[in-house]
């Protein structure tokens, strides 16, 4: 898989939902084929709800008049995610329709073009992409653009209070931070709202001050609420009292298929708790760890965004990973 596919996948997670249906990754195999016809897919069927679509370097794909998903604003694909590293050209006036928990991405080499200034693509009930004079070129994304993009997210014990910080790269109709704490990794009450900066494109630092608990170990989890209402959690990090606890190098394939393992390796001599938490916060597996190689099944787990949390008394690691 290159790395367009990858970083675009990555993107992918911000999806507000959570869906069960199984993913499939279908790839365009013929040049100047056709959307509607099954012989330009690998599966040899055409685009479905639910699917990753994949248009590789080289390629590009025909867009005509649909029927059916994706053939109107009514009736429009769910849940999909379209990669164009080549292209994608609509036809006269044809139009994709996707709806709101679906996303393109075009990336650096990919193109949007069409012969005709009625070809649009849909999104989320309303046109989010009109045929221009000239190709619409990558990076360009329709839908699913992170409200916050986050940079950090950390915590230290000093002077009996717990101090949190996190930075954010960019924001996009930010409201404000929800940050709440308890004595587990899933059972969390509310600390405090900061209000966000609404909309940005520098980098913003955040702290908060938490007073002293007679808790120990104390987990804190951040959450970013749009104007609309729609959440997204952040990260979740642990913080213990007379012993900071330091960030442990991890690394893992993200994202990874359902149907795939989820393959963790650590950097550094391991003993500890491995827990992949919802974005509910709900402990979902749990295990101990003697090795600093473990090994997961994906299809165990619901497709979604969850987070990889490993302890032992002395470092830790949070990190997300998204199941498609």
């Amino acid at each position: 898989m290159n790395i367009n596919i990858i970083l675009s996948l990555i993107l992918f997670f911000t999806f507000s939902g959570i869906h069960t249906s199984k993913a499939a990754i279908i790839t365009a195999v013929t040049n100047n084929g056709q959307w509607t016809s099954g012989s330009s897919w690998n599966l040899n069927r055409i685009p479905i709800h639910n699917d990753t679509i994949v248009i590789p370097q080289n390629i590009t794909i025909n867009v005509g008049t649909m029927t059916g998903a994706g053939g109107s604003m009514g009736n429009p694909l769910n849940n999909i995610l379209v990669i164009v590293d080549g292209g994608l050209f609509f036809i006269n006036q044809a139009k994709l329709h996707i709806n709101c928990n679906s996303m393109v991405i075009v990336n650096v080499g990919g193109f949007l073009y069409g012969n005709n200034t009625g070809a649009k693509i849909s999104y989320c009930g309303s046109y989010e992409w009109r045929n221009d004079d000239e190709p619409t070129r990558g990076l360009y994304i329709i839908g699913g653009i992170l409200p916050v993009e986050l940079l950090s997210f950390s915590g230290e014990h000093s002077d009996g209070e717990n101090i949190m910080q996190w930075q954010t790269a960019s924001e996009t109709n930010n409201s404000y931070f929800l940050l709440e704490k308890g004595n587990s990794s899933s059972d969390f009450q509310m600390v405090t709202t900061i209000p966000g900066a609404g909309n940005s494109n520098i980098p913003l630092t955040y702290s908060y001050t938490d007073p002293p608990t007679s808790e120990k170990l104390m987990y804190y989890r951040l959450t970013q609420f749009d104007y609309d209402g729609t959440s997204e959690v952040l990260g979740i990090i642990a913080i213990q009292q007379n012993q900071n606890l330091q960030t442990m190098p991890v690394s893992f394939p993200n994202p990874v298929n359902s149907e795939d393992l989820i393959e963790i390796s650590i950097s550094e001599p391991f003993m500890g708790s491995l827990k992949i938490i919802g974005i509910n916060g709900a402990v979902v597996f749990e295990t101990f760890v003697s090795t600093n190689d473990h090994t997961i099944f994906a299809d165990n787990l619901p497709k979604g965004i969850y987070f990889v949390h490993i302890e032992t008394g002395k470092s830790r690691n949070t990190s997300k990973l998204v199941i498609l």
